[in-house]
């Protein structure tokens, strides 16, 4: 079974959560772009830090495969799929390949492309695991 770590570069209220997606090598996979923390309200928030198993999921809302993390507290429908900005998200993880700006809005490119080389990857897997690992808090001033 495959495993995939994000990592999360900022984690605040005030605006996207974005990160990096790396396979077991560490290699970077993608970047990814989540809603700001909210405390984990459903459909507002990136969800909570965590080691989540995930399997391959025929969407209905998005009509193609994605996969599906599983396990998550208080949250279900948590998929990682393709789309630009906050406003394409519900929760999920988005998948892009570098962030950018869209119309004003900070976002990521490249989502389609990302999306695919995510599952070209994970050609043959029913199931992976994602870590969800957040940023280390800021050192405390001497």
């Amino acid at each position: 079974m495959k495993t995939f770590t994000l990592f999360r570069a900022n984690l605040s209220p005030d605006g996207p959560t974005f990160g990096r997606l790396e396979d077991e090598e560490n290699a970077q996979v993608c970047v990814t772009l989540e809603l700001p923390w909210l405390g984990n309200a459903h459909s507002v928030s990136c969800i909570p830090a965590g080691t989540y198993p995930a399997h391959r999921y025929l969407s209905p809302k998005r009509g193609y495969e994605v996969f599906m993390l599983d396990d998550v507290p208080l949250r279900s429908s948590i998929e990682l799929h393709i789309g630009n900005t906050a406003h394409d998200t519900d929760g999920c993880v988005l998948l892009g390949t570098a962030a950018g700006l869209l119309n004003g809005q900070r976002g990521i490119t490249g989502s389609g492309d990302a999306f695919r080389k995510f599952m070209n990857l994970c050609a043959g897997e029913q199931n992976i695991v994602v870590h969800i690992v957040d940023p280390a808090p800021p050192a405390e001033a001497a």
